[in-house]
């Protein structure tokens, strides 16, 4: 009954052992996954400004270092004489890729809450240098805004398969070992 009780004890270690194990593997994991997005800085906006016309234009892109895929962009635009909001503007945004022939514009529309800002998506198709040109027409003139931003390569999807997968194999074999140890040392106590 004593060797019984003493298995049952073990086991309940190993147990412990086990799930602080585990814990500690995905809290050092969950650090680890926290530090690698927490570099991309979605918040910052890259910044561009000048006078085209009859406008002060500042236009902004949002993230600053886009990534593949979709970004937004936005225009403020005011009357340059009177320092007063556009809010009856036509902006389009045009982009153009430098490595292909690959090209595309958008409408930007504002809203009665922020009447001077345009708003609106647009998609990076591939890594590279990306030519952008919002173009603002009202009745009072028109007026243009150049820019270029350069796209980086995405990183490989999945990457971070091959850390779990060796995480989860070496959890495993740890775990084993550990209830392979406590049923032999219990057989070899029964024996006894």
């Amino acid at each position: 009954m004593v060797n019984l009780f003493h298995y049952h004890v073990q086991f309940r270690i190993n147990m412990a052992r086990i799930i602080l194990l585990i814990m500690m593997a995905g809290l050092i994991l969950h650090v680890n996954i926290s530090e690698v997005s927490g570099e991309s800085k979605l918040g910052d906006v890259l910044e561009i400004g000048g006078i085209s016309g009859p406008y002060e234009l500042k236009a902004f892109v949002s993230p600053a270092i886009p990534t593949l895929g979709s970004a937004k962009a936005f225009v403020r635009v005011t009357n340059l004489q009177t320092g007063s909001p556009v809010a009856d503007a036509d902006v389009r945004i045009t982009i153009t890729g430098a490595n292909t022939n690959s090209s595309g514009w958008v409408i930007a529309l504002n809203s009665p809450d922020t009447p001077e800002t345009y708003s609106s998506e647009i998609d990076f198709q591939h890594p590279g240098k990306w030519f952008l040109n919002f173009q603002v027409t009202s009745e009072i003139g028109v007026g243009h805004l150049d820019t270029e931003i350069e796209v980086p390569p995405s990183p490989r999807v999945g990457s971070g398969v091959f850390i779990w997968v060796l995480v989860l194999i070496v959890i495993g074999a740890i775990t084993l070992r550990i209830w392979w140890g406590t049923r032999t040392t219990a057989r070899a106590r029964r024996q006894t």
